[in-house]
């Protein structure tokens, strides 16, 4: 299943000023697959689209995890 991110999503549509060369592994892993362990998914759910930085790739779970923190204790 598909992520519901993808038409808005600066990773899956190419977007950012740096590409992986793993990106369409990334985007097969995760944005056609296992979209709920993505990072940008995970921060976007929590957080909030807007939050969700143009830096954050989907396999960056530890660098999400630091940003729900920060958001956490600002709530």
């Amino acid at each position: 299943m598909d992520c519901k991110n993808i038409p808005g999503c600066g990773f899956y549509n190419d977007k950012f000023e740096v590409i992986p060369s793993n990106a369409e592994e990334l985007k097969r892993d995760f944005c056609e697959g296992e979209f709920a362990n993505c990072a940008r998914f995970i921060v976007g759910k929590t957080c909030g689209k807007e939050n969700v930085p143009k830096t954050l790739f989907p396999d960056m779970l530890e660098k999400a995890n630091l940003i729900i923190q920060d958001y956490s204790g600002k709530k």
